[in-house]
């Protein structure tokens, strides 16, 4: 296992059960899916004081940059992709 490797995650899911919580990840990385689709999620276990340590590491994290730039917001802002879609739409038009 190489434990320099990095990849950006995209996509994730988590699991517990009474002894362990586990974290599935999707990697965004084209040439690991055409290699071995298996190298495009990560699984990690871990107990719940490690996934406690992990949770308030990140919400230190994520409080910080909502300090910087404002509030993430989980769903999406309707009317800026109303606005993308109609910019795609006339981009795809002027190709004709």
């Amino acid at each position: 296992m190489d434990l320099n490797n990095k990849h950006y995650v995209n996509s994730i899911g988590v699991r517990g059960s009474g002894l362990d919580i586990m974290i599935f990840a999707s990697l965004l990385s084209k040439p690991a899916l055409l290699k071995d689709p298996d190298q495009a999620q990560i699984q990690l276990y871990m107990s719940p004081i490690t996934a406690k340590s992990l949770y308030l590491h990140l919400k230190q994290s994520i409080d910080y940059y909502e300090q910087l730039f404002g509030e993430i917001k989980l769903q999406p802002n309707e009317e800026a992709l109303e606005k993308l879609h109609d910019r795609v739409s006339i981009v795809n038009d002027n190709e004709d």
